[in-house]
C-alpha cells in the first residue's frame, strides 16, 4: 500500500492530540502490516521532520511513541 498525503494527514491529525502508540496510528491509516506501516509512512515523515519518536534509541521498543513536531503543529 502506497503513502498518500490523505494518509500522512490522518497520522498528523491523530497526533495533534498527543504521543501515539504504532497500533494506533495504523488502525488511522487501515494498516494492519506494522513494518509496511513503518517503512511507508512512519519513516517518510520521520524524514520529512514532521513526526518523531519519543525513544529514538529504541525504534521498535513496545513503549515507543510518535509525537508530532514543533514545527509541524505551527503548519496545520
Amino acid at each position: 500500500m502506497p503513502t498518500s498525503n490523505h494518509q500522512q494527514k490522518e497520522v498528523l491529525t491523530a497526533l495533534l492530540t498527543g504521543e501515539r502508540h504504532i497500533q494506533k496510528l495504523m488502525n488511522v491509516c487501515g494498516y494492519k502490516d506494522r513494518d509496511s506501516f513503518r517503512k511507508s509512512v512512519l519513516n517518510v515523515m520521520i524524514e520529512k521532520e514532521w513526526v518523531t519518536m519519543t525513544l529514538p534509541d529504541k525504534p521498535k521498543s513496545k513503549s515507543q511513541r510518535y509525537v508530532i513536531t514543533e514545527k509541524d503543529k505551527k503548519e496545520i
